[in-house]
């Protein structure tokens, strides 16, 4: 009879108790490290080591590459291949970047586009559903609403790695934004605050397996719908916001008109709608900066 395997020797029992304890310690010390830095310096930093990690990063390069092909089949291969060397820079100076958000976010190194839209939109009485991508720095946008005193609760998913998100979740929360977990119970969070007037926060440019195929760079995408669930069943403004990296450790934060909420046909018609000018959305900013996307999401079936 075989010998029983031992719990500890399993692969899930070493991710858990080691590689995640590992990973963690090892992120701490680069981030305390990389505080000690200018935040420019430290964002060069991450971009020389992006470019580095892309190189050994096989398996998502890959997916990058064939992602890249689905979104600019017109472009030649060399002209893609810059896209995903500029895209793990990107990456690397996200990740080093992450120390200093509290910085960036008190700093000058966030302008603001259209800001008469955004004041509009401010004034208006109805909850509000913003909406972004994995675009620019990401985590710009939530923590300068909080410098503003914009009260708004963001939803997001925590890495697997539970050291990894406590490290993160600090340096958000140090920003002053107020976070949902994903998950069942974010939905009645999420219906509640919006219900009560207030305002909320989402990224949704990433692959949902409960979600509907909806047209993205031509190519049908599984997209998440709680944005247009909401939208659909409770009056509000659905407005896009856009995260760009000018140069270095600056940025900008657009503010768009809101989306038109459609109002003929039945309620899963109205959602695959409002999900369609949602990705065109998406698919706008990433043609316009494709260097700054997560291609190695495996966002289509690739």
């Amino acid at each position: 009879m075989a010998a029983r395997r031992r719990p500890f020797l399993s692969a899930a029992w070493r991710r858990y108790w080691l590689w995640h304890p590992l990973i963690g310690g090892a992120i701490h010390t680069v981030f305390f490290l990389v505080r000690l830095l200018p935040v420019d310096r430290a964002s060069d930093l991450g971009a020389w080591g992006g470019r580095r990690v892309g190189r050994l990063a096989r398996t998502a390069s890959a997916r990058a590459r064939a992602n890249l092909a689905i979104a600019f089949p017109e472009k030649t291969v060399a002209e893609r291949e810059r896209i995903l060397s500029d895209m793990w820079a990107h990456l690397g100076r996200i990740g080093t970047e992450y120390p200093h958000l509290t910085r960036l976010a008190q700093s000058d190194r966030i302008e603001i586009g259209n800001v008469e839209i955004a004041e509009a939109v401010l004034m208006q009485p109805l909850p509000i559903v913003f909406f972004s991508g994995h675009t620019g720095h990401w985590e710009v946008g939530p923590a300068l609403g909080a410098r503003h005193n914009l009260r708004v609760k963001a939803i997001y998913r925590p890495p697997n790695n539970r050291f990894v998100d406590r490290i993160i979740r600090e340096i958000r929360e140090a920003c002053g934004v107020d976070l949902v977990v994903r998950g069942a119970e974010s939905v009645q969070t999420v219906l509640g605050e919006v219900r009560a007037g207030g305002r909320i926060a989402m990224l949704v440019d990433q692959k949902r397996a409960y979600g509907v195929p909806v047209p993205l760079f031509g190519k049908p995408a599984l997209t998440g719908t709680v944005l247009a669930q909401i939208a659909t069943r409770i009056d509000c403004l659905v407005v896009p916001v856009r995260v760009e990296r000018l140069e270095r450790a600056r940025f900008r934060v657009t503010c768009e008109p809101p989306l038109e909420i459609p109002q003929e046909g039945s309620r899963e018609e109205r959602v695959q709608e409002l999900m369609g000018q949602v990705n065109g959305c998406i698919e706008r900013w990433v043609r316009a900066r494709p260097e700054q996307w997560l291609w190695p999401h495996r966002r289509w079936d690739t």
